[in-house]
Protein backbone atom coordinates (compact mmCIF):
# COMPACT_ATOMS: atom_id res chain seq x y z
CA UNK A 1 0.00 0.00 0.00
CA UNK A 2 1.48 3.40 -0.82
CA UNK A 3 2.19 5.53 2.22
CA UNK A 4 2.00 9.14 1.07
CA UNK A 5 4.22 8.26 -1.85
CA UNK A 6 7.22 7.72 0.41
CA UNK A 7 6.74 4.23 1.73
CA UNK A 8 9.70 1.93 1.21
CA UNK A 9 9.47 -1.82 1.66
CA UNK A 10 11.53 -3.05 4.62
CA UNK A 11 15.01 -4.26 3.80
CA UNK A 12 16.03 -7.61 5.23
CA UNK A 13 19.16 -7.75 7.32
CA UNK A 14 22.33 -8.77 5.52
CA UNK A 15 22.45 -12.21 7.12
CA UNK A 16 18.89 -13.06 6.06
CA UNK A 17 19.15 -14.32 2.50
CA UNK A 18 16.20 -13.65 0.23
CA UNK A 19 15.72 -16.49 -2.24
CA UNK A 20 12.73 -15.87 -4.45
CA UNK A 21 13.19 -19.27 -6.07
CA UNK A 22 12.11 -20.91 -2.82
CA UNK A 23 9.21 -18.51 -2.28
CA UNK A 24 6.64 -21.08 -3.32
CA UNK A 25 3.06 -20.82 -2.16
CA UNK A 26 3.54 -23.13 0.81
CA UNK A 27 6.55 -21.15 2.06
CA UNK A 28 4.66 -17.88 1.65
CA UNK A 29 1.69 -19.24 3.55
CA UNK A 30 3.94 -20.48 6.35
CA UNK A 31 5.63 -17.13 6.82
CA UNK A 32 2.35 -15.28 6.40
CA UNK A 33 0.75 -17.20 9.28
CA UNK A 34 3.94 -16.99 11.36
CA UNK A 35 3.70 -13.20 11.03
CA UNK A 36 0.15 -13.19 12.39
CA UNK A 37 1.17 -15.47 15.26
CA UNK A 38 4.14 -13.28 16.19
CA UNK A 39 2.14 -10.05 16.30
CA UNK A 40 -0.73 -11.69 18.17
CA UNK A 41 1.64 -12.97 20.85
CA UNK A 42 3.42 -9.61 21.01
CA UNK A 43 0.26 -7.60 21.62
CA UNK A 44 -1.37 -10.21 23.87
CA UNK A 45 0.66 -13.19 25.13
CA UNK A 46 -1.28 -16.45 25.00
CA UNK A 47 -3.80 -15.18 22.47
CA UNK A 48 -3.06 -17.81 19.81
CA UNK A 49 -4.83 -21.12 20.43
CA UNK A 50 -4.42 -22.83 17.06
CA UNK A 51 -2.58 -22.10 13.83
CA UNK A 52 -2.22 -23.93 10.55
CA UNK A 53 -0.33 -23.43 7.30
CA UNK A 54 -2.22 -26.26 5.65
CA UNK A 55 -3.90 -25.33 2.39
CA UNK A 56 -7.63 -26.05 2.70
CA UNK A 57 -8.58 -25.29 -0.90
CA UNK A 58 -7.20 -23.66 -4.01
CA UNK A 59 -8.20 -20.26 -2.68
CA UNK A 60 -7.89 -20.67 1.06
CA UNK A 61 -4.55 -20.78 2.78
CA UNK A 62 -3.72 -21.20 6.47
CA UNK A 63 -5.29 -19.59 9.49
CA UNK A 64 -4.60 -18.42 13.02
CA UNK A 65 -7.29 -18.94 15.63
CA UNK A 66 -7.31 -17.01 18.88
CA UNK A 67 -8.76 -13.96 20.49
CA UNK A 68 -7.62 -10.64 21.81
CA UNK A 69 -8.63 -9.70 25.32
CA UNK A 70 -12.26 -8.82 25.88
CA UNK A 71 -11.03 -6.66 28.75
CA UNK A 72 -9.39 -4.23 26.35
CA UNK A 73 -11.46 -1.22 25.41
CA UNK A 74 -12.99 -1.25 21.96
CA UNK A 75 -10.53 1.22 20.43
CA UNK A 76 -7.50 -0.69 21.71
CA UNK A 77 -8.88 -3.97 20.40
CA UNK A 78 -9.46 -2.47 16.96
CA UNK A 79 -5.92 -1.08 16.89
CA UNK A 80 -4.56 -4.52 17.79
CA UNK A 81 -6.73 -6.16 15.14
CA UNK A 82 -5.43 -3.81 12.45
CA UNK A 83 -1.76 -4.33 13.31
CA UNK A 84 -2.16 -8.12 13.48
CA UNK A 85 -3.99 -8.09 10.12
CA UNK A 86 -0.98 -6.41 8.50
CA UNK A 87 1.56 -8.82 9.99
CA UNK A 88 1.23 -11.58 7.38
CA UNK A 89 2.15 -9.19 4.57
CA UNK A 90 5.00 -7.73 6.60
CA UNK A 91 6.45 -11.16 7.35
CA UNK A 92 6.50 -12.44 3.77
CA UNK A 93 7.95 -9.16 2.54
CA UNK A 94 10.66 -9.37 5.17
CA UNK A 95 11.60 -12.92 4.20
CA UNK A 96 10.93 -13.09 0.45
CA UNK A 97 10.44 -9.51 -0.69
CA UNK A 98 6.89 -10.26 -1.88
CA UNK A 99 3.50 -9.91 -0.22
CA UNK A 100 2.26 -13.48 -0.73
CA UNK A 101 -1.16 -15.07 -0.34
CA UNK A 102 -4.01 -13.75 1.76
CA UNK A 103 -2.93 -10.14 1.57
CA UNK A 104 -6.04 -8.72 -0.06
CA UNK A 105 -8.32 -10.16 2.61
CA UNK A 106 -6.01 -8.94 5.39
CA UNK A 107 -5.69 -5.45 3.92
CA UNK A 108 -9.45 -5.19 3.50
CA UNK A 109 -9.92 -6.21 7.13
CA UNK A 110 -7.34 -3.69 8.34
CA UNK A 111 -8.88 -0.95 6.20
CA UNK A 112 -12.38 -1.58 7.51
CA UNK A 113 -11.13 -1.71 11.09
CA UNK A 114 -9.23 1.57 10.87
CA UNK A 115 -11.97 3.37 8.94
CA UNK A 116 -14.48 2.27 11.60
CA UNK A 117 -12.22 3.80 14.23
CA UNK A 118 -12.54 7.19 12.59
CA UNK A 119 -16.25 6.91 11.84
CA UNK A 120 -17.48 5.27 15.05
CA UNK A 121 -15.03 5.99 17.87
CA UNK A 122 -14.23 9.72 17.64
CA UNK A 123 -10.75 8.59 16.58
CA UNK A 124 -8.81 11.67 15.52
CA UNK A 125 -11.44 14.14 16.64
CA UNK A 126 -15.16 14.79 16.65
CA UNK A 127 -15.12 16.11 13.08
CA UNK A 128 -14.80 12.64 11.61
CA UNK A 129 -18.09 11.48 13.09
CA UNK A 130 -20.02 14.73 13.26
CA UNK A 131 -23.84 14.26 13.16
CA UNK A 132 -24.19 17.45 11.13
CA UNK A 133 -24.59 17.74 7.36
CA UNK A 134 -20.79 17.57 7.17
CA UNK A 135 -20.96 13.87 8.09
CA UNK A 136 -22.06 12.86 4.58
CA UNK A 137 -20.05 15.44 2.69
CA UNK A 138 -17.38 14.69 0.13
CA UNK A 139 -14.87 16.68 2.15
CA UNK A 140 -15.46 14.48 5.18
CA UNK A 141 -15.13 11.29 3.14
CA UNK A 142 -11.84 12.52 1.67
CA UNK A 143 -10.59 13.44 5.13
CA UNK A 144 -11.45 9.98 6.46
CA UNK A 145 -9.76 8.30 3.48
CA UNK A 146 -6.58 10.32 4.05
CA UNK A 147 -6.59 9.67 7.78
CA UNK A 148 -7.25 5.96 7.26
CA UNK A 149 -4.38 5.64 4.78
CA UNK A 150 -2.00 7.46 7.13
CA UNK A 151 -2.96 5.30 10.10
CA UNK A 152 -2.65 2.07 8.07
CA UNK A 153 0.88 3.07 7.07
CA UNK A 154 1.71 3.78 10.70
CA UNK A 155 0.35 0.38 11.76
CA UNK A 156 2.27 -1.32 8.95
CA UNK A 157 5.53 0.21 10.20
CA UNK A 158 4.68 -0.93 13.73
CA UNK A 159 4.12 -4.50 12.46
CA UNK A 160 7.41 -4.46 10.54
CA UNK A 161 9.36 -3.22 13.54
CA UNK A 162 7.77 -5.77 15.86
CA UNK A 163 8.64 -8.63 13.51
CA UNK A 164 12.25 -7.49 13.28
CA UNK A 165 12.49 -7.34 17.07
CA UNK A 166 11.00 -10.82 17.33
CA UNK A 167 12.84 -12.36 14.41
CA UNK A 168 14.03 -15.38 16.41
CA UNK A 169 10.49 -16.28 17.44
CA UNK A 170 9.13 -15.56 13.95
CA UNK A 171 11.67 -17.85 12.26
CA UNK A 172 11.15 -20.61 14.83
CA UNK A 173 7.39 -20.52 14.33
CA UNK A 174 7.79 -20.54 10.55
CA UNK A 175 10.13 -23.54 10.77
CA UNK A 176 7.72 -25.49 12.95
CA UNK A 177 4.74 -24.66 10.76
CA UNK A 178 6.70 -25.81 7.71
CA UNK A 179 7.41 -29.15 9.36
CA UNK A 180 4.14 -29.76 11.19
CA UNK A 181 1.41 -27.73 9.44
CA UNK A 182 -0.46 -27.21 12.72
CA UNK A 183 0.58 -25.58 16.00
CA UNK A 184 -1.35 -25.55 19.27
CA UNK A 185 -1.12 -23.10 22.16
CA UNK A 186 1.29 -25.44 23.95
CA UNK A 187 3.60 -25.40 20.92
CA UNK A 188 3.60 -21.61 20.89
CA UNK A 189 4.48 -21.52 24.58
CA UNK A 190 7.31 -24.01 24.03
CA UNK A 191 8.78 -21.84 21.28
CA UNK A 192 8.45 -18.72 23.44
CA UNK A 193 10.42 -20.45 26.19
CA UNK A 194 13.39 -20.57 23.82
CA UNK A 195 12.68 -17.36 21.89
CA UNK A 196 10.98 -14.90 24.26
CA UNK A 197 8.63 -12.48 22.55
CA UNK A 198 9.32 -8.77 22.89
CA UNK A 199 5.92 -7.29 23.78
CA UNK A 200 4.27 -4.59 21.72
CA UNK A 201 2.35 -1.87 23.51
CA UNK A 202 -0.01 0.17 21.34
Amino acid sequence: MPCNGAHVQPKCEDDLEIDLTCANKDSLITWHEAGHITLSEAVLPGSVQLASSRRRSKRNAGFVQGSLSAEQDRVKRREMDAVVSLAGKAATEMRFGVAGDGVREDLNAAYRTVRDLFEDEYYGGFGFCSPSHYSASEARQQAIEAATDSKLCEFERIAQTCLQRNRGFLEAVADELANRDVLLAADIERIKAVHPVVPLAL
